[in-house]
């Protein structure tokens, strides 16, 4: 392991602490173990569930994880361990919306298709991009008067090649295409909205739990930054619980698992240690060391 301009780090004396989405598979993590300790010659590894790691990166111990990055993942924590019927995965990813937003740029005369070009995608989601509080009168407003909703995003800080076009300019895909969160429909899948996934996430906590699970609702990841999610998602929110729900987003939550896994308790880490002379691993012993 070594860092551009730095002398290499000796592996040999550190320890690799490692956040992985909750569902990988315990022969993953052994893999991946594996490749630490033995290739890459760590002293000792240990891993925990991405969604504990932002939870804690919030400094709560209950509460509904809300990741929205490449993938999407909800789930509900009880005193930091999951419940297991409130973790949900719907299919409303920054991979999905991508997808959706270069369809929308295509009506604009954009044809974005090749590996790079559906990076240009991506950076136009991530600058241009944003929540719709009401989609139905934005659209109608938008037919009306588009130049109002026009934003241009401009390529020149990328020294793209001077016949290449220089920015990117659209009005409507700026909030339809990521209207998919709370309606999957528009891109044809059959998948629950955020909010839904949300509510039946705190309904699936006992039910002395579910107020202050609700008042928990906590995002992170990159597409947890679109202006206007957080309120969206909580006045959906508050017309399909009973209770009242709050949606918390911290300033820097893009960094959310780093900082969480800055706060795992010792007495929790020193349990998840594994090192190089615990080899040979099985999935087992990984599944009984790493389990939630």
């Amino acid at each position: 392991v070594g860092v551009a301009g730095s002398s290499p780090v000796d592996v040999r004396r550190c320890s690799a602490l490692v956040a992985v989405p909750r569902e990988t598979s315990p022969a993953s993590r052994r893999l991946l173990a594996e490749l630490l300790l033995g290739r890459l010659g760590f002293d000792a590894v240990a891993m925990a569930s991405q969604s504990l790691a932002c939870l804690l990166a919030y400094g709560c111990s209950s509460g509904v994880v809300v990741q929205l990055g490449h993938q999407a993942e909800v789930a509900a924590h009880l005193e930091h361990s999951p419940v297991l019927t409130g973790c949900l995965k719907p299919d409303i990813g920054g991979h999905r919306l991508s997808q959706h937003l270069g369809t929308g740029l295509a009506r604009h005369r954009y044809r974005l298709h090749s590996p790079t070009e559906q990076l240009l995608v991506r950076l136009a989601l991530e600058r241009s991009c944003y929540v719709s509080q009401d989609y139905e009168r934005d659209l109608a407003r938008c037919q009306e008067a588009e130049a109002e909703f026009e934003a241009t995003l401009s390529l020149a800080e990328f020294g793209l090649p001077p016949d290449y076009r220089q920015e990117l300019t659209h009005s409507e895909s700026r909030f339809s295409s990521v209207e998919a969160i709370f309606d999957p429909q528009m891109l044809g899948l059959d998948a629950p909205a955020l909010s839904r996934a949300v509510r039946q996430a705190v309904l699936a906590c006992p039910v002395d739990y579910r107020r202050d699970v609700a008042r928990c609702v906590l995002l992170c990841g990159g597409v947890s930054l679109l202006p206007g999610l957080r309120q969206r998602l909580e006045t959906e929110l508050r017309a399909q619980l009973p209770c009242q729900a709050t949606v918390r987003c911290l300033s820097n939550r893009l960094h959310a698992t780093y900082l969480g896994l800055q706060r795992l308790p010792h007495q929790v880490l020193q349990r998840l240690w594994l090192r190089r002379s615990d080899q040979p691993l099985t999935a087992e012993s990984v599944e009984q060391k790493w389990t939630g």
